[in-house]
């Protein structure tokens, strides 16, 4: 027997989501489906859909989720690796079925973001991996003795992250090597009865408070829940959330979004997780996929692709790091749910980040919050100013490649400690958004004028010590010693380019030609020797490179060429997807093939180029 194909839609149409590239989840939960785990999918075979956690680096695969088509058997439990299953699975918001020829088996949706709600007509197993189990720090499954008027539950459990709890509200549950202290291959299975060959199971999420235990006072709150709401009724909920999501970031498609933005929209919402752990805000995770942290620049691009939509939400990207910024100003180098790591920082793109936030909501941020972003962003241009400058030169240094956002661009080569002209580019930006907010903020005159003194130092050094005449130089911070790259590094004062003379931009925009491809800026000269194809900072076309000079050259009164570029990267995006990077010849996408800060780049450019026309028609 199939279950019944319920139809969950308005209309004919509604997105297909590939759970082998993107991870379907839903906004605020630390869980996903998906078919890989792990830094880069080493952690599963690939064969089965996984039930994934978020609340370990790069994703930790609890169960492998395996429906029993009829006349089908599964061998005892045994890990991940098996053959390629005979079932396939469909996904779309709200609902991911698992299907055998026409007939659909099981169903999957989340009830809340801390409970997913199962349901099937075919035995359906929740199987461990032991080497993984023991990798995950003495996880431990058992059945919870039985209460009279209670649904059976198995519990499985972590030293280090959030255990989840097997409800059973229709059918029968069992395990196979639960109950047992050593570390076994094990199974959760829920199947139907002689009487009724549907089942009904929650999967809930135990409450974890770091450094406070478990809580688990809610599970109750979610039996009772499905007494009152059907499973096809919770569908619904959740594709209409996810909808009212995705037209409220695109305005300028509400009606008819296409495909394209329809799933940028969904990246973002389903990588979106609720305040926990380390996280002190709801956080735009860079993917679902294995990069599921937020780092200190990613975020300033996430924050602006949705700050249309949810100011609160766009806000609570940057102040996510300010929460955590340290004493000396410095903010971490990147945040999940277990970890703060403060290794590397990142580059002092929040200036310009808050700028365009400004001016897109600006009258509607309160004054505390303005309060907040000016203090914080003061301390970390501070912390620039005061840690990071040497002797040899009145510009900050970066220690490693990772500083910068550019973790092995060529610039790097030979020497990691360098001054780069982007950096002084960005402070440029930085100081002088300070100078304005101090005036709204009516600080001191004193502090207000120390702001455009600062800028003013920084657009003198920049010119007189990495200006050569033709192009900006790279200096190494601890010789002195100068040299020109091949790298888009070098180029990046674009950003700035309407602090800059005239004459240098013209001829960094001039050079640009040799990194312009049909699908974007190349990160790496397209003739260079050290260019790779797939070399991460050495090539590939990203998202934070094409958005800041993107506004930079629109800024600067370059408007034709901002548009190339703005039109080049949606159509990859349309071509592609939202990965981490793109092949510069090819327009694939490489590395995360799930990643936030493309897709909010490309709602971003969306937005803008949806406003510009709208300009001109009027």
């Amino acid at each position: 027997m199939a279950l019944a194909n319920a139809d969950y839609r308005n209309s004919n149409h509604a997105l297909d989501i590939d759970v082998t590239i993107i991870p379907w989840s839903q906004r605020g939960s630390y869980l996903s489906l998906a078919t890989k785990a792990g830094r880069q999918g080493c952690l599963t075979p690939g064969n089965d859909v996984y039930l994934v956690t978020h609340c370990r680096q790069f994703g930790f695969p609890l169960f492998a989720l395996r429906p029993i088509p009829p006349g089908h058997s599964l061998p005892p439990p045994s890990g991940y690796r098996r053959p390629k299953p005979s079932t396939t699975v469909k996904a779309e918001p709200g609902l991911l079925s698992w299907q055998h020829e026409a007939s659909t088996l099981a169903q999957v949706t989340f009830l809340h973001d801390r409970c997913l709600r199962f349901r099937g007509t075919v035995p359906f197993a929740f199987d461990t991996d032991a080497a993984l189990e023991k990798e995950a720090c003495s996880a431990y499954m058992f059945s919870r003795p039985h209460v009279e008027g209670k649904p059976d539950s198995i519990d499985y459990v972590f030293n280090s992250m959030p255990g989840y709890r097997f409800i059973v509200t229709q059918g029968k549950l069992s395990q196979i090597n639960g109950n047992r202290p050593e570390v076994l291959d094990k199974r959760i299975e829920i199947a139907g009865t002689q009487e009724n060959v549907e089942w009904e199971l929650l999967v809930c999420e135990l409450d974890v408070t770091l450094g406070v235990g478990p809580i688990v006072d809610t599970c109750n709150e979610f039996v009772d829940a499905v007494k009152n709401i059907s499973f096809d009724s919770t569908v619904v909920r959740t594709r209409a959330e996810f909808s009212t999501f995705a037209r409220s970031l695109c305005p300028w498609s509400a009606a008819n979004l296409s495909q394209t933005e329809e799933l940028a929209s969904y990246v973002i919402w389903a990588t979106t997780i609720r305040a926990g752990g380390r996280l002190t805000r709801e956080t735009i995770l860079m993917s679902k996929l294995w990069m599921n942290r937020a780092w200190s620049w990613d975020n300033c691009l996430n924050a602006l692709g949705v700050a249309d939509a949810d100011l609160e939400l766009a806000l609570s990207q940057i102040l996510l790091f300010s929460d955590l910024q340290a004493p000396n100003g410095r903010l971490p180098d990147s945040i999940d749910w277990l970890f703060v790591e403060w290794g590397h920082t990142k580059p002092p793109i929040q200036g310009w980040a808050i700028a365009r936030l400004l001016h897109m909501r600006g009258k509607e941020i309160d004054l505390k919050t303005l309060q907040y972003l000016y203090t914080s962003t003061a301390r970390f241009t501070e912390f620039w100013l005061e840690e990071r400058r040497g002797s040899i030169s009145r510009l900050p240094w970066y220690p490693h490649g990772n500083d910068s956002g550019w973790d092995n661009s060529t610039v790097f080569d030979g020497q990691s400690v360098i001054i780069g002209p982007e950096c002084a580019a960005y402070l440029i930006i930085q100081t002088h958004l300070l100078a304005a907010l101090a005036r709204l903020l009516h600080r001191p005159q004193e502090e207000c004028a120390k702001w455009s003194q600062v800028k003013d130092l920084l657009l003198a050094a920049l010119v007189e010590e990495l200006w050569d005449g033709e192009v900006f130089l790279v200096m190494n911070a601890l010789t002195g010693e100068k040299k020109r790259s091949t790298s888009l590094f070098t180029l990046m004062p674009i950003v700035a380019a309407e602090y800059l003379p005239k004459d240098i931009v013209a001829k960094m925009v001039a050079d640009l030609s040799k990194h312009l491809t049909p699908w974007g800026l190349a990160t790496e000269q397209l003739d260079s020797p050290h260019y790779q194809s797939d070399g991460y900072w050495r090539g590939p076309i990203w998202a934070p490179s094409t958005q800041l000079i993107e506004s930079g050259l629109r800024r600067a009164g370059y408007e034709e060429l901002a548009d190339t570029i703005s039109n080049r990267f949606i159509a990859l995006c349309e071509k592609s997807g939202f990965s981490e990077n793109y092949d510069a010849v090819t327009g694939a996408g490489l590395r995360d093939v799930s990643y936030t800060w493309s897709a909010a780049a490309y709602l971003t450019l969306r937005r803008e180029a949806s406003a510009r026309s709208k300009a001109r028609s009027e």
